[in-house]
């Protein structure tokens, strides 16, 4: 349960932020000095954001209110589906609340401000726009001018995200601006093959709506439980991956051909702590996430296959292959940009350890 709020505040925050800010990398000079000008002089938001994610067959949408102040405090509210309906995360630039009404408990990090930094400095709406002029410079950006449903005039601007940027298994975006505000209306994700993996749209978005301090901070029911936790994506290395978690890390000694260890990441801290592996090729990527089992982070509708004597539950798409099992203490899960044959060697390698 505690992994899976930490998950659910990167997830939810890094979505959100990331799909949000980063909807200006326009072709031509004039569009983009359109979109920098209109997002340089939104002072705050509120909207309704829609988030759909797709894995093979499988369809999984959160429906969320979002409120965001500058210089960088955010309110986000889960509306859609009922089960996680009312969970809420705010953010007032230095602490950050996360507010559970289906266990009725709030857990509250202190002193957030450098790892919600980390994630902000990436998807507020001006600096991602200036971050991602970068990639305008290496070409691969199309813009196409398109009606909108209202019949108003609109940019379909698409573009490949370098490697070190890809989240997850999206490799390239499409973003929908309308022409009249520059505001985005639709971000949809592709991957290497070109099926849409993620969308977002966003709805009834106002701006400079002169928000006040006050939404930013989060008063806990006064039944609710209250703890203080940690919240930490950090970057470290094998060594220190081990020294923080209480359990034994399994390390592949197989990977696919071409693939090699990019970089280690821990999300959270002691018992909550999961640890990343991210591995990656000259075109393609894969992770392998380890951490004590739960429940929420099983894999919806997958397959069972037995390896090595284990049971693996996979689920397959054109560009994307996800296996996730129980080893000892620890649940493993992979995803990412490679098939299930050039998997295997490396989970029956994994399957040889601890």
């Amino acid at each position: 349960m505690k992994r899976r709020v930490l998950m659910a505040i990167v997830a939810i925050t890094a979505l959100i932020t990331l799909s949000l800010g980063g909807c200006g990398v326009p072709l031509e000079e004039e569009i983009l000095g359109n979109v920098k000008s209109a997002f340089a002089q939104v002072e705050d938001y509120r909207g309704q954001v829609i988030i759909v994610t797709y894995l093979g067959s499988i369809e999984d949408r959160i429906e969320v209110t979002q409120h965001f102040k500058r210089p960088n405090m955010h309110r986000i509210t889960i509306t859609s589906p009922q089960l996680i309906e009312g969970q809420t995360t705010v953010y007032n630039g230095s602490t950050l609340w996360f507010y559970n009404p289906q266990d009725n408990e709030v857990i509250v990090f202190e002193d957030a401000s450098s790892e919600m930094a980390e994630l902000d400095r990436d998807g507020s709406i001006v600096g991602t726009i200036d971050a991602l002029e970068g990639i305008e410079g290496d070409g691969g950006i199309e813009v196409t001018e398109t009606k909108l449903p209202d019949g108003t005039q609109g940019y379909i601007i698409s573009f490949d995200l370098p490697l070190q940027e890809q989240q997850s298994l999206v490799v390239r975006e499409r973003i929908l601006v309308s022409a009249e505000t520059w505001l985005p209306l639709q971000v949809t994700g592709y991957d290497r093959n070109g099926n849409m993996v993620s969308k977002v749209i966003y709805q009834g978005t106002e701006t400079n709506v002169g928000l006040d301090d006050s939404l930013f901070t989060f008063a806990p029911p006064p039944d609710a439980t209250v703890r203080s936790s940690y919240f930490e994506l950090e970057e470290i290395d094998i060594e220190e991956a081990q020294a923080s978690v209480d359990f034994q890390l399994v390390i592949p000694t197989v990977l696919p051909e071409g693939f090699g260890l990019e970089s280690i990441n821990r999300i959270g801290q002691e018992s909550e702590a999961a640890i990343v592996l991210h591995y990656t090729s000259e075109a393609r990527a894969f992770s392998i996430t380890e951490s004590r089992p739960s429940d929420a982070q099983q894999l919806p509708e997958k397959e069972i296959m037995t390896v090595a004597g284990q049971e693996i539950g996979v689920l397959q798409g054109d560009a994307f292959t996800a296996a996730q099992w129980i080893q000892g203490d620890i649940e493993i899960t992979i995803i990412g940009d490679a098939t299930l044959s050039e998997l295997l060697p490396l989970i029956e390698s994994m399957l040889e350890g601890p």
